[in-house]
């Protein structure tokens, strides 16, 4: 399907937008990565190579149960009935390290439906091992508990911390 050279993070380098979603409903794992390459360096935390390796073996971190879990794949993605990658494709940069990371955590967790729905909370703190904080938006009406979490999120903003919707429901 691609005829140039794999590319591990792409033509720019690691940037967080060009992910797309395939038909694994994983959009909460992969907004949680692509909230986490808005600064690379959190992002290389994860990831044990730091290049595409010419023998197509990863190995990928994830924080589950209070400890590291190091995750080794080969770089063969599944694929639908039409040679289409069935999960996530390689990035509009051309980068290959979120189908690559979304497949080592489909293996953490046994396959790719297992994978489906979440909450991008539990992303963040799969791939920082940091303690994440759901905040619920749903307060109808209520103007004085969304400008609460307008002033919220706004000092988390400015502290830099990673953020992302919560994201998906059953089914993707």
């Amino acid at each position: 399907m691609y005829n140039d050279a794999p590319n591990f993070w792409g033509a720019k380098g690691i940037v967080p937008n060009g992910v797309a979603q395939g038909s694994v409903g994983d959009c909460w794992f992969l907004a949680a990565a692509s909230a986490l390459a808005e600064v690379p360096e959190r992002l290389k935390r994860v990831v044990w190579n730091d290049s595409y390796d010419k023998n197509g073996a990863f190995r990928f971190n994830f924080w589950v149960k209070n400890k590291w879990h190091a995750v080794n794949i080969d770089d063969r993605l599944p694929v639908n009935a039409y040679g289409r990658p069935y999960a996530t494709s390689r990035s509009t940069n051309g980068a290959w390290w979120m189908p690559l990371m979304e497949k080592a955590y489909a293996k953490l967790d046994q396959n790719y439906e297992r994978i489906i729905a979440g909450m991008g909370f539990e992303g963040l703190r799969t791939l920082t091992g940091m303690p994440t904080v759901y905040l619920n938006h749903n307060y109808g009406r209520n103007a004085t508990a969304v400008a609460e979490s307008f002033t919220l999120l706004k000092a988390l903003s400015e502290k830099n911390f990673p953020m992302t919707s919560p994201c998906c429901h059953n089914g993707g």
